[in-house]
């Protein structure tokens, strides 16, 4: 028979290995960050809280079939990886632009607003353009540097802005569900935008169920399927800061982390575009 403190000791180093371990589990599982609209919108998961009176489309009591959180495009691609919610920061009615309905400004709920908002995700689903599909916001030109305020009010550059700030500012795998029905010069900006950053855009099928223009039960389910059938095709590789910029590796583009193109890369923390067509984040010391 043991002694009573051997039982002790294999007691206490059996509860330390099992601490361990959960903890090593639970930090190895992905946070995921959501920057969205209505389609994402739930009661009580909005950030930050205090939008979330206005900011909410789904709830219990709203105006299609979808009643729990579960039934959220973006709660179940969660579950299905074993993922863990970071921030939801989505809003009914929000542009990616500036500009919203009827030529009114809209930056304070613009998704270049609140595109810093996204906490520490290791995974960002971007999910928007609706809204500017449906009110018709100005497209602009295809812009990819020197992106200016007044630049925000049409949709192109405003693109632009929010892919190239959000890979430069967080270290996270970046993903663009483009939502259907929105039209081919929404769909065509989007693609080429996202294709010119390197972020996997996920484009939804046509036929989604809709009730009240949005996704019921079942066309929640449509869209995290095709979202995971993406993801698990193309797995999230964050960007990481690569190695100390040196002569031998200078590539062709380099960029300001607030997206603006520059003749060769500065001290600290710059975005190469290689001759491959990939973005990295790298620094010069």
């Amino acid at each position: 028979m043991e002694a009573p403190f051997v039982r002790s000791f294999h007691f206490r180093f059996l509860t330390t290995c099992l601490l361990v371990l959960l903890c090593s589990m639970v930090s190895a599982q992905k946070r995921v960050s959501i920057l969205g609209d209505s389609y994402s919108a739930y009661m009580g998961y909005v950030y930050p809280p205090d939008f979330d009176s206005y900011a909410y489309y789904y709830s219990w009591g709203g105006t299609t079939d979808v009643r729990y959180v579960e039934q959220m495009w973006w709660y179940q691609v969660i579950d299905h990886f074993d993922w863990v919610l970071e921030r939801n920061c989505s809003l009914r009615g929000s542009f990616i632009c500036n500009v919203g309905d009827g030529g009114e400004d809209f930056s304070s709920y613009s998704f270049t607003e609140r595109m810093d908002e996204l906490g520490n995700p290791d995974v960002i689903l971007i999910a928007g353009g609706t809204n500017d599909a449906w009110r018709d916001s100005p497209m602009g030109d295809y812009k990819y540097e020197n992106i200016t305020t007044s630049d925000l009010r049409y949709f192109r550059p405003a693109l632009a802005k929010v892919l190239s700030w959000t890979i430069a500012h967080y270290n996270a795998a970046v993903y663009f569900v483009l939502n259907s029905g929105l039209g081919n010069v929404v769909d065509e900006s989007v693609i080429r935008i996202c294709d010119h950053y390197g972020v996997g855009c996920i484009k939804l099928a046509d036929g989604m169920d809709r009730q009240s223009d949005h996704p019921t039960i079942y066309g929640m389910k449509q869209i995290s399927s095709q979202v995971i059938s993406y993801i698990e095709a193309h797995p999230p590789v964050p960007t990481s800061i690569s190695a100390p910029f040196s002569e031998g590796n200078y590539q062709e583009e380099w960029y300001s982390l607030d997206g603006q193109r520059m003749n060769a890369p500065r001290k600290g923390i710059n975005i190469m575009r290689t001759r491959d067509g990939k973005w990295k984040k790298q620094v010069v010391r």
